[in-house]
């Protein structure tokens, strides 16, 4: 017979034991799981974080010319109307 069959090897674990065990592991992984994103996120920003920058100033540039052209654009339109009175 396998040692399967041998009862001198086998050894009971009361339900109470293993439900303990399980949720522990459990809770180291996630915890662990947690920690490794957190980190991976941050490290991510900051690897980032040029790239970000540089599109933020491109898209202030732009938002300013737009209002630059905006202005001259009814700047014109007035020196137009007062022409025309």
């Amino acid at each position: 017979m396998g040692a399967a069959n041998d009862e001198s090897n086998y050894h009971a674990t009361p339900k109470r034991t293993y439900l303990f065990t399980i949720l522990a592991e459990a809770t180291f992984i996630l915890v662990w799981l947690a920690y490794f994103t957190c980190v991976a996120n941050q490290y991510c920003d900051l690897m980032n974080n040029k790239y970000d920058r540089d599109a933020a100033e491109a898209d202030r540039i732009a938002r300013e010319e737009k209002i630059a052209a905006d202005k001259e654009k009814e700047r014109k339109k007035k020196e137009e109307d007062d022409k025309k009175k």
